[in-house]
């Protein structure tokens, strides 16, 4: 079974997240989703990783003079010299098996049929993202795709968004003829190191858009296929933000 396993040609899909499903002047302005696609794996990667991991467990916050117990990585909770270290690191993968596609919506333009049912919402923005893989990476080409949530975004509404989710992804593929089988699984970015990437490269394309701040993006760059903002030229605005600092 391990050998027959061996022989496959498998597409992984690692998916983050970032922003809420409240839609309201409080709530988010923007919900991000990314997927990075690994066509085959550097072996080197989790080693390299765990050693910063290791080598930073003792490494002093300077803010708060503490030291970080570094359990996993975590983009936005990281300390800087922990994101210079990681981002050091995804820039040595390699572009031929490494792609990264991302969908930023401005949420008051999303349609009001969105804002009562967030796993619409997010499957809306999985289907988005599977076209742009579809035409990229040739999905045919692969005997199967394995698709790894960080866990799931509504914990309370997860049975409903995978089975939203399967729903879109199967009309998807009957639409386009495309024969391969696929599996899904919502697990802890914790659990695995290529998870904890893909909110790295997430991260990037977030505080880029968010607060303008161009360096870790220009890391990922070379991975970028496609930034998406379905919204971007839409005019109706169901509702104002109350702060602007969001």
């Amino acid at each position: 079974m391990i050998e027959e396993q061996k022989n496959k040609k498998i597409l992984y899909i690692f998916i983050d997240e970032s922003g809420d499903f409240t839609f309201s002047g409080k709530s988010s302005k923007h919900f991000y989703l990314s997927w990075l696609a690994i066509r085959a794996f550097d072996s080197t990667i989790p080693g390299k990783l765990y050693d910063i991991r290791h080598d930073l467990l003792t490494d002093v916050d300077i803010y708060n003079n503490e030291k970080k117990d570094l359990e996993y990585f975590h983009a936005t909770e990281d300390i800087q010299i922990t994101r210079d270290a990681v981002f050091n690191l995804i820039g040595t993968l390699d572009p031929k098996f490494t792609s990264l596609y991302s969908v930023v919506t401005q949420k008051n333009k999303a349609n009001p049929i969105f804002h009562d049912a967030p796993e619409k919402y997010f499957s809306k923005h999985v289907v988005w993202l599977m076209q742009g893989i579809l035409y990229s990476e040739n999905i045919s080409d692969f005997d199967e795709m394995r698709i790894f949530f960080d866990d799931m975004p509504v914990a309370k509404n997860k049975k409903a968004m995978f089975k939203n989710i399967k729903g879109q992804i199967n009309d998807f593929f009957e639409e386009k003829g495309i024969r391969i089988p696929y599996y899904m699984y919502a697990h802890q970015s914790k659990s695995h190191i290529y998870l904890q990437i893909a909110d790295y490269m997430s991260w990037a394309i977030n505080v880029h858009c968010e607060r303008n701040e161009s360096r870790p993006i220009e890391i990922i760059r070379k991975f970028i296929v496609n930034i998406f903002k379905p919204f971007e030229s839409g005019t109706k605005i169901y509702y104002e933000y109350l702060d602007t600092k969001k």
